[in-house]
């Protein structure tokens, strides 16, 4: 009897040791992922830049001087392509000028870098505006889960003026 409670006892132990094993190296996977993952001082410096850069191009952009709005956020996606901003910028002047195929790729590119509640919005009036209106519906759902009681209202009306229209 006591043979097999020491073979019970040996394989417990070394089932113990294989769990520390493998979560000692799951810890040390985590950790690799984490200091890597980190922005390097250079990829904080362009984040930065970039961020400048598209707060240069809202300012531009508000003012309605579209050419140097556009140069503004092309430079500030050089620097950074996850700039939701300046693609966001971007998609509002391609909708001010008609071409709202280009528009709504700029607002898929905002909307993937920031989930934000105007980013999804907007590109709901604008799929509701291209008669894409399954799809505004979807936007405007996304933007009701993502702002406030407020929005809510507001989005909903606009909801229901696209289900008459469908």
């Amino acid at each position: 009897m006591t043979g097999i409670l020491e073979q019970i006892i040996s394989a417990l132990l070394w089932i113990g040791v294989g769990v520390l094993v493998v979560s000692g190296l799951a810890a040390f996977l985590f950790y690799l992922i984490v200091v890597f993952s980190q922005p390097t001082k250079e990829e904080r410096r362009r984040r930065n830049e970039s961020f400048v850069w598209s707060d240069k191009g809202m300012k531009k952009l508000i003012s309605k001087n579209y050419e140097d709005a556009l140069y503004c956020f092309n430079m500030a996606l050089e620097l950074d392509s996850t700039n939701g901003s300046a693609w966001y910028g971007l998609a509002k002047i391609h909708e001010s000028r008609g071409e709202y195929d280009k528009a709504l790729e700029y607002f898929d590119k905002a909307t993937q870098y920031n989930d934000w509640r105007n980013y999804w919005e907007e590109k709901g009036d604008l799929l509701a505006k291209m008669g894409r209106y399954r799809e505004a519906l979807s936007a405007y759902d996304r933007a009701i889960y993502l702002g406030t009681e407020y929005d809510e209202e507001r989005l909903e009306e606009k909801k229901r003026r696209i289900m008459r229209n469908m």
